[in-house]
């Protein structure tokens, strides 16, 4: 057998279904990371595919969903998981005004569940002031399976001899942390006229506690999310066809049924019985030689 020829046949067989459901899959999850681009683009690729492919009856196409809503959800929590274990860590930072973060760390990285992890920061104000008057936190969010719990601690400088805010001070926070995926980041209360404003640095993954498996539930719950509004616009885009489908089907059964037993008023559209001289609906009247209203409309009898 040739080579065209076992692709045809395998084209034919059980397995090509599979196959392409799998490869729209893969396609699926590369395309939530461009999650905006996504809303729109996932569903469209997922009916131009099996469209593509002939494989075009609603039924197969709603099950088509079902499938790649679970595989691409599988597959792009393998990924991210891989990533976010994976990645460089880079210090977290942010600035306002005179007001700096700077130099945001977890040290070490990563270990065990119960070690003690040593959160650092940076505070700068260009204005200078007291320690006591910018207060530091640490923030620390934690994911246990898909809930959620963040906490916010106070923390202290490094050197308590150290008021120097003008020339920056470091801030440190010493803390064990259980099994789990953490997040972490900084922020700082600043007086104002009108009160205490905050700044907050973005989020880091620290410290790494957690093995690959309490990340792929993490990443799993987070690729589900994202897969419910393309998912949501597909079957709407599959509805519309079943709909359209359906009323074609209806208006040529009507068609048919009216050719046998009677015919459609031109007047209304309804259908009419073959020895009726008056429509049932609109109440037109037919010439005795067919089944032309005597007048349309307004001109019609009633």
């Amino acid at each position: 057998m040739g080579f065209t020829q076992a692709l045809l046949a395998f084209r034919r067989g059980r397995y090509f279904r599979v196959f392409y459901l799998v490869v729209l899959s893969l396609m699926v999850s590369s395309m939530l990371v461009f999650f905006c681009f996504g809303l729109i683009l996932i569903p469209l690729v997922m009916i131009a595919l099996p469209w593509w492919l002939k494989d075009r009856k609603v039924r197969v196409l709603a099950v088509n969903g079902i499938v790649v809503l679970v595989l691409a959800s599988i597959f792009f929590a393998a990924i991210l998981s891989q990533n976010l274990t994976s990645r460089a860590r880079e210090p977290l930072e942010a600035s306002a005004l005179d007001v700096s973060l700077t130099n945001g760390t977890v040290t070490p990285e990563g270990g065990s569940p119960g070690a003690t992890y040593s959160f650092t920061v940076d505070l700068k104000v260009g204005s200078g002031g007291v320690p006591a008057s910018f207060p530091v936190y640490l923030n620390l969010s934690r994911s246990s399976g898909l809930s959620f719990a963040a906490e916010s601690f106070p923390m202290a400088p490094y050197d308590p001899a150290n008021t120097n805010l003008s020339g920056g001070v470091r801030y440190v926070h010493n803390r064990s942390v259980d099994d789990g995926v953490y997040f972490y980041w900084f922020s700082v209360g600043a007086q104002n006229a009108t009160g205490v404003w905050w700044l907050a640095t973005g989020a880091g993954l620290g410290p790494v506690v957690a093995g690959y498996g309490s990340f792929f539930t993490f990443s799993l719950g987070f690729s589900v999310q994202y897969m419910i509004l393309p998912i949501i616009f597909y079957y709407m885009f599959v509805f519309l066809m079943w709909f359209t489908r359906r009323s074609r089907a209806a208006r040529g059964q009507r068609v048919e049924t009216a050719g046998e037993s009677g015919f459609m008023c031109t007047n209304c559209g309804s259908d009419v019985p073959a020895d009726a001289n008056r429509c049932p609906k609109c109440g037109a009247e037919f010439e005795a030689s067919g089944p032309a209203p005597k007048g349309e409309g307004a001109d019609a009898k009633r």
